[in-house]
């Protein structure tokens, strides 16, 4: 079929509607007006659908065209030839501060965000005590009314041992319980009951709290004049299921500090049942609640060794992340054709029309996408899924994610529109898309994102989220789950940035630590690669306008090493016409920028460190967020998070194991003025002072008379200091001075 118009993507900041059609060489004349444009083929929709509830457009001059919002021009009224795919707006990668959304910024910046330890004075030197309450609560399905209600309970006096590990792909948890039997009360609709016969085998010392014991778990009953062994219904093995929610808490921070259910009565269940307005406000001084992991039941597992007559309880699962990792199958080939014949489906099931709605006809492999465009398309069609009753969240409020749709009403004759928001489903109502405005607009030219089966967690990371460029984690925050989509802080100002807001760690603090020079991720050349073919029109385009880097200092010690990258980022068709040449150099310019951060981000990592370390336990530690070690004068960047509670009789035993990378000594992370030996003569002597930082080893410059073109240059100077971890001189660290950080 012949297409009468072309369809051109904005990319970049919002402009007003007649700022588009300069940008993108429209014409006007008296048979095509700006306000045709702003009625023509629905672009009225488009520019209305993005806009926020406080934004209002009420014709074409006052129309406003955001990144991401396609619009449909006619071919005749574009005074100059278009692939699809449109734009040219250079992302830069250089000058940037780490991200980090306000509201986690905020929760991490409170003066109250610290444990509580009290310190006590001893002979034999510093000692404290840790207050080491946790806090576990489970909204069960089991003990709902009907279907997909539920009940919130605390199970914290049952846990016997509690681990979460958050990294890169999402979090887990192992939680496990005491074999605490339950009854099934049929004269009250056949609810749940704790059972009293198997509790009193666990209170001690006249106090209702569980300790990891063995349990004489069975109990003799004649049948039928004979007698048997009979299992109890163990009560959390039976009521926690899978897609259970989690909400979990390690030791109580100052921002929230109260004693947590000291005492716990008959253990009915009535006393334990937790109201959900208690997920968004606390007893304490502070009134929020501060979660540790909000996260879905995989599965539960009773282990019983008769012998012993020992009864454990395991339940596993998995953060939120586990709603993109198990969500998979997105585009079926319904999606593509528009046809739904032979797909039977409830159409008045909102979960099922994400799927078969032909809305992905507009997902295609011609039209510009930005990442924000793209993420928020796939979780606007994710929020159907519910998980839980949409009450559970309702005493969030304003705090939870709402849809915003427009619909058509009628009064007095005349159709308007107005613009409508209700709570998302389920779940989705505390999830936050955290996106970094220094990625948001780059834009995605991977052909093959339409024909993507699997998880939504690869298809993220495979075809939208692309290392080292951008990167995409998720964890909890406060009382919501936030999914971060951002640039790493890697480079020198976002590094810095980062810095500012790191957690310190005291060497008191700290058990043990296992950390090494890294050694592996050395590169000697880097090389960026545009996906496909440069205008794809000859193979050797693509060589021609993007060589590689070679540093020979790095390659005479560790090897030719290469770090190279095709580029989901660069457009691979550009914009033919007349500005042809000007088109070329944008796309060159991009990669120039995108080279300069993987080489800025990259030099240093032979002169880092990495490892893990143990330390007591500390819930404020956080994937992507810095600590700043102490006691070696080093900042860190945390790859993962293990938390870890075991309860025994006496005592409990509470630590935090991280796993941390891009380990750099304060000083030379904001640069310091230090005396560099010479060693021409062959014997060191008094060199010259020079400031030293991990971010000046390769001089970055641009080229004189280009506009994106730059030049790297190894500074020996600088990458010999390091090379002789001349860093590691406490003294520099102590004459550090600088403000940066």
């Amino acid at each position: 079929m012949i297409r009468n118009y072309i369809e051109i993507v904005h990319s970049g900041n919002t402009v007003d509607l007649d700022k588009f059609a300069s940008d993108n060489y429209i014409d006007f004349d008296q048979d095509f007006s700006l306000n045709s444009l702003y009625e023509y083929e629905g672009n009225r929709e488009r520019i209305q659908s993005s806009l926020k509830p406080e934004e209002t457009v009420n014709n074409s001059t006052d129309a406003i065209v955001k990144s991401g919002v396609l619009l449909k021009v006619p071919k005749d009224s574009v005074q100059r030839e278009y692939l699809l795919l449109a734009g040219n707006l250079v992302v830069p990668n250089n000058d940037f501060e780490a991200f980090l959304d306000n509201k986690v910024r905020d929760i991490i910046a409170d003066t109250d965000y610290q444990p509580v330890n009290i310190e006590i004075q001893s002979d034999i030197g510093k000692t404290f005590r840790f207050v080491n309450d946790f806090s576990v609560w489970v909204w069960c399905k089991a003990l709902g009314g009907k279907t997909g209600t539920g009940r919130i309970i605390n199970i914290t006096p049952f846990v016997e041992s509690l681990t979460t590990n958050v990294g890169k792909n999402g979090g887990n948890f192992n939680v496990k319980l005491a074999p605490v039997g339950g009854d099934i009360k049929q004269d009250r609709g056949g609810e749940w009951e704790v059972s009293r016969s198997t509790i009193d085998q666990f209170i001690q010392n006249g106090r209702s709290n569980i300790v990891a014991r063995n349990a004489d778990s069975v109990y003799r009953k004649s049948i039928t004049n004979e007698e048997h062994y009979i299992q109890p219904n163990f009560l959390l093995n039976n009521i926690i299921q899978s897609n259970d929610i989690f909400f979990i808490k390690f030791e109580p921070l100052k921002s929230e500090y109260s004693k947590r259910l000291d005492d716990l009565g008959d253990f009915s269940l009535n006393s334990l049942y937790i109201d959900p307005s208690k997920l968004i406000s606390s007893d304490s001084p502070g009134g929020k609640q501060i979660f540790d992991m909000i996260g879905l039941v995989d599965s539960n597992t009773i282990t019983r060794e008769n012998s012993t007559s020992d009864t454990s309880i395991q339940v596993v699962g998995r953060d939120l992340m586990k709603l993109l990792l198990e969500d998979g199958e997105y585009f079926f080939p319904t999606d593509i054709s528009g046809v739904t014949a032979g797909v039977q489906i409830d159409n008045s099931e909102r979960s099922i029309k994400r799927l078969v709605n032909g809305e992905l006809n507009f997902f295609n492999a011609y039209v510009d996408r930005s990442i924000e465009f793209s993420i928020r398309f796939i979780f606007n069609m994710l929020a159907n899924i519910r998980i839980c009753d949409n009450d559970l969240f309702s005493s969030y409020g304003v705090d939870r994610t709402f849809w915003y749709e427009y619909s058509k009403v009628t009064e007095n004759n005349t159709n308007t529109e107005n613009l409508e928001d209700s709570p998302v489903e389920g779940i989705w109502q505390i999830i936050k898309l955290a996106i970094d405005p220094e990625v948001a607009d780059r834009r995605i030219v991977d052909s093959s994102v339409v024909s993507d089966q699997g998880s939504l967690k690869s298809f993220i990371d495979g075809k939208i989220v692309q290392s080292p460029f951008v990167e995409f984690y998720g964890d909890t925050y406060g009382n919501q789950y936030y999914f971060m989509v951002r640039k790493p802080p890697h480079n020198k100002e976002s590094y810095r940035s980062n810095a500012k807001i790191a957690i310190s760690i005291e060497e008191d603090d700290i058990y043990n630590e296992n950390l090494t020079w890294n050694d592996e991720e050395v590169y000697s050349w880097y090389r960026i690669i545009p996906r496909g073919n440069f205008f794809g029109d000859d193979t050797s385009l693509a060589l021609t306008y993007f060589p590689a880097v070679f540093f020979n200092e790095y390659a005479n010690i560790w090897g030719s090493r290469p770090m190279q990258v095709v580029s989901n980022y660069i457009d691979y068709f550009g914009i033919r016409g007349n500005k042809n040449k000007e088109s070329l150099d944008y796309l060159i310019d991009q990669a120039y920028e995108d080279l300069s951060f993987v080489i800025e981000s990259s030099a240093y990592l032979p002169f880092s460190r990495k490892g893990t370390i143990t330390l007591k336990g500390d819930r404020r530690l956080k994937k992507g967020n810095m600590i700043h070690h102490k006691g070696t004068g080093e900042f860190y960047i945390i790859e993962s998070v293990m938390n870890t509670v075991n309860v025994n009789a006496g005592a409990t035993d509470r630590v935090t194991q991280i796993s941390v990378i891009r380990g750099l000594k304060k000083a030379f992370v904001e640069g310091i003025e230090v005396e560099i030996p010479n060693y021409s003569s062959g014997a060191p002597s008094t060199g010259v002072r020079r400031n030293i930082s991990y971010f000046d080893i390769i001089k970055i410059q641009g080229v004189e008379g280009t506009k994106g073109k730059k030049t790297f240059k190894l500074d020996e100077d600088v990458f010999n200091f390091f090379l002789r971890r001349m860093q590691v001189d406490s003294r520099a660290s102590e004459k550090s001075t600088s403000s940066v950080i």
